[in-house]
């Protein structure tokens, strides 16, 4: 399927759609996690955790600025889902800049059936439901065409683009305001994907894997504040590409609830 983008919904009413939440959504973030499938890391390589230290925290205050300045990236991301024991896993693109992103989805589904791909804007959610393919078509939309709806943070997938969407800021931390950040340390030193990291913590939920070379985030670690619901984004390459989106239309009427 190589559908063509447009930025907004078609046939779409006023007042269906509500903005994107995004760093909104980081409420909810890290406890420690399980790497995302594939992941490459090895056994931690230094003691027990130490209160975090003012160049540690100064490297930490740039890392949400650094992927803003980096533009987007390709990501994977395994979470757990809400009504179930099992895992729903995000893997794609997120461009920062312009808060669109476009992702392959596994984990997914509910009355309307299995979501196998994922996109958003800054105004809307797409969703691609491929059970859904012949009746779109049927009434005469073209192959590849998304399902928009408004947004809805009691949805886990709603939840977890404000997450990814919420790891890029337009202006650095303050390292200070991090040093008395409750649980804020530094883990430990380890290696992800033969890039050597400082694993720290940024409070008492979220975790971040920094390159000690380029001060870039390899991994972000979060989770509610009940712990139940961990989520592990991994960075795999930053890029400038914007995101391709594909066509967009509302549900069909005859398949509302």
């Amino acid at each position: 399927m190589n559908p063509t983008l447009r930025a907004h919904p078609v046939h779409r009413r006023s007042g269906v759609l509500a903005p994107l939440i995004t760093v909104a959504a980081l409420a909810m973030l890290p406890v420690g996690l399980g790497a995302c499938s594939g992941d490459e890391t090895t056994a931690p390589t230094t003691v027990a955790e130490q209160r975090l230290d003012r160049r540690r925290a100064e490297v930490m205050a740039q890392v949400l600025l650094r992927n803003h300045e980096a533009t987007g990236a390709r990501f994977q991301l395994a979470a757990r889902s809400f009504d179930s024991e099992g895992t729903i896993s995000l893997s794609g693109v997120v461009n920062w800049s312009d808060l669109h992103g476009r992702v392959l989805v596994s984990g997914v589904s509910d009355d309307l059936g299995e979501v196998t791909e994922m996109a958003w804007t800054s105004q809307l959610i797409g969703e691609y439901r491929p059970g859904l393919e012949a009746v779109l078509q049927g009434i005469g939309h073209q192959p590849g065409t998304y399902l928009i709806r408004p947004v809805d943070q009691s949805r886990r997938l709603d939840q977890l683009v404000g997450i990814v969407t919420g790891l890029a800021s337009t202006t650095a931390d303050n390292p200070q305001l991090i040093l008395q950040n409750p649980g804020a340390a530094y883990l430990r030193s380890d290696t992800l994907r033969d890039r050597s990291v400082d694993v720290v913590r940024y409070s008492e939920r979220s975790i971040f894997w920094i390159d000690t070379e380029t001060g870039m985030m390899l991994r972000f670690e979060g989770s509610d504040s009940s712990g139940r619901f961990p989520v592990v984004v991994d960075i795999i390459e930053w890029q400038s590409d914007p995101v391709e989106l594909p066509p967009v239309a509302e549900v069909p009427e005859a398949l509302r609830r």
